[in-house]
């Protein structure tokens, strides 16, 4: 492998497990500590409900990161042949690179066509663990540790049942509601979206899969790959229109949060819709699995939706301007893959103007980053408001 690859390697690790990660564990080595402000600011991104809990959770992080990574570097090996490689080093740094690749949802392949190259285009097997590791690195760290937590807690429980050993009530702890959230709009995606490209695709990209499996094994990756992760076993210019419009949806919500994804997030959406809900039941209160959402957080994922379409329209608006010769679907295609960091193309792109690609470039950064996160950096501390003005509906 050469030196850049093995850069861009660990560019992607980096990136994945998330720069304040990589800060607080290096100023952990280094100094043997990590200062209150930075452990608050590493609570909030790990979900951490204690700040003594902080770095110890960064170290299951990295922990469970190369867990997983080894695995899907494993069974992407075994799902290849011998015979594509000229060299065993080869063959082990491509599982590897896509391993790892596909975990932190890169989506970058060493192959020049991705993984629609013939040699590995029809290798399902492939396909499928690539899928896995898509969403396994989407699905968030706390939602695994909060999935791993239960289903340790719940093996306990059924083994100190059969020993006839007494147990707290508390020991059995339920799966928090964020991660329930997030399990669902994600299957529900999941399971949709295969289901609207099978049919789409049917008679258009998916006829050159002869078989039934090749082509469920391709619709179940074309659902999960415009969520952030950017893999190809299609050519893109081959799909149909409303397959597009289904990829600019899927690329807009993205993946779950504090996850190696980007996007708005499956928790943002979910609340909309569950507010949409109780506004046509006539609810006054934001229900889901037996708990109320908290107004907070109603009114950010209501921000973080109004501010993802402010920029991303922004956006289509400047490219527009500064390259006129390309179509508004293939300028929302780029501008719509580049704020969820999904690195899927129209091949466009490579032909945009030097300002065009800048403005992708900051559109990139402020959706790794979260349009959100950004505006609270800069926003000033709230006030203390001493008065109050009377309360008015608003017509709409």
């Amino acid at each position: 492998p050469s030196v850049g690859k093995i850069i861009i390697l660990l560019l992607i690790q980096v990136g994945g497990l998330g720069i304040m990660t990589f800060t607080g564990l290096l100023a952990y080595l280094a100094a043997g500590s990590v200062s209150f402000h930075n452990q608050v600011a590493l609570k909030s991104m790990v979900s951490s409900n204690r700040i003594s809990n902080v770095i110890s959770i960064v170290g299951r992080i990295i922990l469970v990161t190369f867990f997983f990574e080894a695995l899907g570097a494993f069974l992407i090996y075994f799902s290849l042949d011998e015979a594509i490689f000229n060299r065993q080093v080869e063959h082990i740094f491509f599982s590897v690179f896509h391993a790892i690749s596909a975990f932190c949802n890169a989506g970058f392949s060493t192959l020049p066509d991705g993984l629609n190259e013939p040699v590995v285009k029809f290798k399902y097997p492939l396909h499928l663990v690539i899928a896995l590791m898509i969403v396994l690195g989407g699905m968030g760290f706390p939602i695994v540790f909060n999935i791993f937590s239960y289903i340790r807690r719940k093996a306990s429980a059924i083994i100190n049942r059969i020993l006839d050993n007494p147990m707290p009530e508390s020991a059995t702890r339920i799966v928090q509601v964020n991660s329930k959230l997030a399990l669902w709009t994600s299957l529900i995606l999941l399971v949709v979206g295969t289901a609207l490209y099978f049919g789409l695709e049917y008679n258009a990209s998916l006829r050159e899969h002869p078989s039934t499996i090749g082509k469920i094994v391709t619709s179940i990756f074309g659902s999960v790959t415009p969520r952030t992760a950017g893999f190809n076993t299609i050519n893109l210019h081959a799909l149909t229109l409303p397959t597009i419009m289904i990829y600019l949806l899927l690329m807009w919500i993205g993946a779950s949060p504090s996850s190696t994804g980007g996007g708005i997030k499956t928790t943002t959406i979910a609340v909309a819709f569950l507010n949409l809900r109780a506004i046509i039941t006539g609810n006054s209160r934001v229900e889901v699995f037996r708990t109320q959402i908290s107004e907070t957080s109603i009114n950010r994922a209501f921000a973080i939706i109004l501010i993802s379409l402010m920029i991303m329209g922004l956006a289509v608006l400047l490219i527009s301007v500064a390259d006129s010769k390309f179509g508004l679907l293939e300028i929302s295609f780029e501008t719509f893959s580049a704020f969820s960091t999904v690195g899927l193309s129209l091949g466009v792109t490579p032909k945009l103007s030097v300002s065009s690609k800048i403005i992708l470039i900051v559109v990139m950064f402020i959706g790794r980053v979260g349009s959100l996160t950004l505006l609270m950096a800069f926003a000033t501390q709230p006030k203390k408001q001493l008065h109050q003005y009377p309360v008015e509906e608003i017509m709409y």
